[in-house]
């Protein structure tokens, strides 16, 4: 099976945030709160369309990789949450580039 041609396949855009709480959290939390955050503005079909994926997540930082076309959609659900498990946060953007690297190093 031929790989799809480069000008077909789907851009991708690396969106860095930084999480601000109270208290440290799980990062698997961390994970399933965002995701619970865009299904609850967008549902379950704007998350298959925003193709998101958790490339890193720590404890008070991580990297995701969403649709080019979606990253605004992705901050501001992003922006909606604000608590985990009942702890106060808010999720800032640091970062959006195309190249992973850079998502990670902020340049």
């Amino acid at each position: 099976m031929r790989n799809l041609l480069s000008s077909l396949r789907e851009k991708k855009r690396y969106l860095a945030y930084k999480l601000i709480s109270e208290n440290k959290l799980d990062p698997e939390r961390i994970k399933q709160a965002i995701n619970a955050g865009f299904i609850e503005l967008f549902g379950q079909l704007g998350l298959s369309k925003i193709n998101l994926v958790h490339i890193e997540t720590e404890k008070d930082k991580g990297i995701i990789r969403v649709n080019n076309k979606y990253v605004d959609y992705a901050k501001a659900s992003m922006a909606l949450i604000d608590k985990i498990n009942d702890i106060k946060v808010l999720i800032r953007t640091v970062n959006v580039s195309g190249i992973l690297k850079k998502a990670k190093t902020g340049g």
